[in-house]
């Protein structure tokens, strides 16, 4: 219903733009760009921005310094959203396999392996892992007598953000990329503050403790009223060190029952009276994360497991148990670009990649063993194949700047890193993500897709506090950006004029010590967009 909607408003944008027979270029902004790039308040600001009408009048285009390349940011994922939904298709799925080796008996005991192949799948979380060890359950399977083996393939154990990242890397918008992903490859610590000041603080991991995590926690409730001072960083156990040290071996034991790997230390004071509430963290070891949670909830549904978890780059031939898809590629989008996930936009820059620079598959044909209950054991149509050899995140993000210069004609000084707009070292510029988001309004079956998973300013999202909460704000669909310590906002998308819709970004970075500030720049944009508004009315 929502879509439909979506696709209605669509059409009658186009409608109002073919029908509109006013002519007049919205001067004012232009003025006031050329105004701006000599006045002293620019000094200790660089920005890059282009309007272009999507229908009629091409004298309302207003650019300036369109093709300066800035760091972008989050409208990144722009590019991203716009490349995978060319490529992958809006029906595009990530698949998880679950297959055994050795022999499984009419009681459902595997005196064998399970093995678990994973394709990157950005959305897995514990309610989808719950679902899979039930679906797994009703295949007949009750004890797995043999270990669970994790594949790992495709996906670079290289962290891409850790020295590059804007921020700290252990934060949650810092998570790693990996085949097997379990709640954007973070943990969550519920925090509970005592009843009386000077009580322990009580916390506990969410859904449910596993034997990835230990914790080491210093936190005491403070005075009613005193201000919060607390910390949270993770911390590589002595086992975790040892995992690290193996990561160019093929087959990895990890006992998943004994030896914690990372370790959550928290600090501080939390003052009485504060709600409890969830804190994230990212994991450094996906796999075996992914590993201790996939254990406790298969001893949930009732499988037991006496094994330990591998994580291995070749398991071997194996027979194929079930599958289990994803959602849709166009339903991720509306995660990833309404509140700016980076994990998911991460993952798909690499699924791009691995279907733009066609690396092969993940393992042979031959590998699999046909089950009598599974006709086909090739992956679903549409379904993510990794590459045979392990794939950096830096890799994709080239991908996806080069087909912005082979298909929509960007400069060549666009640079991707990845694909989500963390890294400082990304750069683009509005001419470039102009082009883009005008390829995508002429090609009607991306379009509704794009501008559906779009923030705007009277919805839910990154836009939702924009336009100083205005009781009628511009009809808008559009990417946010920001860094705030590195002072760089970036805006770009769709917007409504009265004579038909616009495709516009504007790239703002302010130096170190000057003023701009973000919520300087975001109001300097707000009002730019105002005023072309207002010069085409």
């Amino acid at each position: 219903m929502i879509r439909e909607k979506c696709a209605r408003v669509l059409l009658g944008l186009v409608a109002i733009a073919m029908t509109s027979t006013v002519s007049a270029a919205p001067a004012d902004l232009q003025l006031e760009l050329d105004r701006f790039s000599s006045a002293p308040e620019s000094n200790g600001v660089s920005v890059s921005a282009l309007f272009l009408p999507m229908e009629g009048d091409l004298e309302e285009t207003v650019q300036f310094q369109a093709d300066r390349v800035i760091v972008p940011a989050s409208v990144t994922k722009l590019v991203t959203s716009f490349v995978a939904l060319r490529e992958l298709g809006p029906d595009h799925t990530f698949e998880t396999r679950v297959s055994y080796q050795g022999n499984l008996d009419d009681r459902g005991v595997l005196s064998g392996n399970l093995i678990i192949e994973g394709t990157g799948d950005p959305f897995f979380v514990s309610e989808r892992m719950w679902l899979l060890a039930n679906q797994l359950r009703q295949t007949g399977i009750a004890k797995v007598e043999g270990d669970l083996v994790f594949e790992r393939v495709g996906f670079s154990w290289a962290d891409p953000t850790r020295d590059r990242a804007a921020g700290g890397s252990n934060r949650a918008y810092a998570a790693l990329p990996s085949q097997l992903a379990i709640n954007f490859n973070s943990v969550a610590v519920r925090i509970t503050p005592g009843e009386r000041a000077g009580d322990a603080v009580k916390i506990s991991e969410d859904p449910f403790a596993s034997s990835y995590l230990e914790f080491d926690n210093q936190l005491t409730t403070g005075a009613a009223g005193s201000k919060p001072d607390w910390h949270f960083e993770m911390a590589t156990t002595a086992p975790g060190i040892a995992l690290a040290s193996q990561v160019d071996q093929r087959n990895i034991r990890w006992l998943s029952n004994s030896e914690p790997l990372e370790r959550a230390q928290l600090r501080g004071r939390i003052p009485v009276g504060t709600r409890p509430f969830v804190a994230y963290r990212r994991v450094r070891f996906p796999l075996a994360r992914y590993g201790s949670l996939f254990r406790a909830f298969l001893e949930e549904v009732g499988i037991e497991v006496s094994g330990t978890v591998i994580i291995d780059s070749a398991p071997g031939a194996r027979t194929l148990l079930t599958r289990f898809e994803s959602p849709p590629l166009q339903d991720l989008l509306v995660s990833m670009n309404r509140y700016s996930n980076n994990f998911i936009a991460n993952q798909l820059a690499l699924a791009v990649h691995f279907k733009v620079a066609g690396e092969g598959a993940a393992q042979s044909k031959d590998e699999l063993v046909r089950s009598p209950n599974e006709a086909n054991l090739e992956p679903s149509a549409g379904a993510t194949v990794l590459a045979a050899r392990p794939a950096h995140l830096a890799e994709a993000g080239t991908t996806l700047a080069q087909w912005l210069v082979t298909h929509v004609e960007a400069s060549p000084d666009v640079t991707l890193e990845d694909g989500s707009g963390l890294s400082p070292n990304n750069r683009l510029n509005a001419d470039a993500l102009v082009k883009l988001l005008a390829a995508g309004w002429n090609d009607f079956s991306i379009l509704p897709k794009l501008m559906f998973g779009l923030p705007g300013p009277r919805g839910i999202g990154t836009l939702k506090q924009r336009f100083g909460g205005k009781a009628s704000p511009p009809d808008l669909w559009a990417k946010t950006g920001t860094f705030q310590e590195d002072r760089v906002c970036s805006l770009a998308g769709y917007v409504d004029s009265p004579r038909g819709p616009v495709a516009f970004a504007i790239l703002m970075d302010g130096e170190a010590g000057s003023r701009w500030n973000v919520r300087r720049m975001q109001m300097m944009q707000e009002y730019w967009i105002d005023l072309y508004l207002k010069g085409v009315r």
